[in-house]
Formats: structure tokens, C-alpha cells, sequence
């Protein structure tokens, strides 16, 4: 059931009912319920990891211990709108997935 409310919300998000901040207040809502549910040491943060891996078709061939070896090396951080994460001619050493919301 939770699962089916975190799709509903993702599709009222992609069809632009609601905005990015709504969407990740009432997403944190649904991922903390899940994990009193599981009764699991999880955190969002893995949770989050996992679902986006799983539908990204870059990383559909890794196997279980490449993921873990990729999420052990891998951070979520949170930008406010009109960050600049990149810019012209820089050196970049790391790859970014944007998860929610979007680059220019």
C-alpha cells in the first residue's frame, strides 16, 4: 500500500500537480513509514539509493556486490534551485545522478 502512495505521488509530480518541495516532504512521509513497517535499520538514504540504481538502466548490469561496493562510495546531497554544481571547462573527478528536479 505505501509502495502504490510513493508511485501516486511520483506520478503527481512528473504531471506537475505538485511541487519539488511538497513532493520530497510527503516522500520522506511515506519512506519513514516504510521503515517502521520493515522495523529495519535502514536509513532513507540507502532506500533511496536502491530504487534509483534499480530503474537506471547505466547501472542494470551490476551485480549485488558491485552495488554495494558503488553505494559504499556514494553520497545524496541536496541542492537549492540555482546551485551551481558545474561549470564551463571545470575538472569533474566524480559523476552525479540527479534523482528529482533537474540541470541546466
Amino acid at each position: 500500500m505505501l509502495t502504490n502512495k510513493k508511485n501516486s505521488l511520483k506520478h503527481l509530480y512528473d504531471e506537475g500537480c505538485i511541487d519539488e518541495n511538497d513532493y520530497a516532504d510527503i516522500r520522506k512521509e511515506i519512506d519513514s513509514r516504510i521503515m517502521q513497517v520493515r522495523g529495519s535499520n535502514v536509513s532513507l538514504e540507502d532506500i533511496r539509493f536502491n530504487e534509483v540504481f534499480a530503474h537506471c538502466p547505466l547501472f542494470s548490469m551490476l551485480n549485488q556486490t558491485e552495488l554495494s561496493e558503488l553505494r559504499s562510495k556514494s553520497k545524496i546531497k541536496e541542492y537549492k534551485k540555482g546551485t551551481v554544481l558545474i561549470r564551463a571547462n571545470m575538472k569533474v573527478k566524480a559523476a552525479m545522478i540527479v534523482v528529482s528536479g533537474s540541470v541546466k
